[in-house]
């Protein structure tokens, strides 16, 4: 029998946020930073991301429409950040694309000319614009932006009061409903995944000049099945499973669930695994926690009011000060 969560001391925050199969997983490092010492942070991604093209360093064509010279363009023109994800993901096209890794002339001459653009973007804010669907990707933004121009005084350059971003729940809809009348001119490049769906992109033509999706990275599935369970207890320092369930006395887990996809067999998972006694979710999508309702109105579920490292870290931080 699981014991009760007023008995329980010990907090394991799981992250399903997607990985990157090179370079740092920023995020995930942010997020420990601002966690409490006695919480655990455990990593299970629910996919990998790369960089679209298997010869992108040479090759970047979905960026050419975007890139196409000129600054008078560029005043009409919006780059619309989807998730933290696509935020990484073209920052790191900014490192290694200006580099001497990247054999192109041309490639490394579009990618300084976006760069020179950015740099001066910071002083004038006319000369493009950034949108960001939800707060948590603007100030992901803000964050590389800083640490790539590398520009120490965070309080003197707040650049969340020129990043176009959606106050309430974090959606497509919410962001194009909220900013109607300013992008009516706009140039609107949607910063995306291979994978995502066309929602955002058929919305947004209905009601601007010009819509560009730039599929600027691509997500690999990781399958759920036993392996997992034993990799998952194996990180935990358990070694065998009784009946594909352990009896956790004195931990409460929390998962962070960041997208509605497959949403039910991943409950499932955790649930199989640990028991759903000792799960909670923490989510920054209101449709996950109306799905949730759904699936098991007995899991409890927290939504949080943005992916920020440090919007999650607090209300994980909260829970376990309640716990203890």
């Amino acid at each position: 029998m699981l014991s009760k969560a007023s008995e329980r001391n010990k907090v394991i925050l799981v992250t399903t946020r997607p990985v990157w199969v090179f370079g740092k997983n920023s995020w995930n490092n942010s997020l420990q930073t601002f966690l409490n010492p006695e919480i655990s942070l455990l990593s299970v991604p629910s996919h990998t991301i790369n960089l679209v093209g298997k010869n992108w360093l040479n090759k970047f064509s979905c960026l050419d429409d975007l890139l196409a010279q000129g600054q008078n363009k560029w005043k009409k023109r919006l780059i619309l950040f989807t998730s933290p994800t696509s935020v990484e993901a073209l920052f790191k096209v900014m490192r290694i694309g200006s580099s001497s890794r990247v054999q192109s002339k041309l490639l490394r001459k579009k990618i300084n000319f976006l760069i020179k653009m950015l740099s001066e973007w910071i002083n004038r804010t006319n000369i493009l614009t950034i949108g960001a669907i939800g707060k948590g990707t603007a100030l992901k933004f803000e964050d590389e932006f800083l640490k790539f121009f590398k520009i120490k005084n965070r309080q003197e350059n707040n650049l969340l009061e020129n990043i176009v971003y959606s106050l309430d729940s974090p959606s497509g809809v919410s962001w194009v409903g909220q900013h109607m009348e300013f992008i009516r001119t706009r140039h609107i490049y949607i910063m995306e995944g291979k994978e995502n769906s066309t929602g955002l992109s058929d919305n947004l033509k209905k009601k601007c000049r010009k819509v560009c999706r730039v599929k600027i990275y691509s997500r690999e599935k990781m399958p759920i099945h036993q392996d997992n369970l034993k990799y998952f207890t194996g990180k935990l320092g358990y070694e065998g499973l009784n009946n594909g369930l352990i009896n956790f006395l004195n931990e409460r887990f929390v998962v962070l669930m960041t997208t509605s996809t497959n949403l039910g067999k991943n409950i499932d998972f955790f649930k199989k695994l640990i028991g759903k006694d000792s799960l909670e979710i923490i989510t920054h999508h209101k449709k996950i926690v109306d799905d949730l309702k759904k699936l098991d109105p007995n899991v409890p579920c927290t939504l949080v009011d943005s992916l920020s490292p440090k919007a999650v870290a607090s209300e994980i931080n909260k829970l376990s000060m309640k716990i203890n």
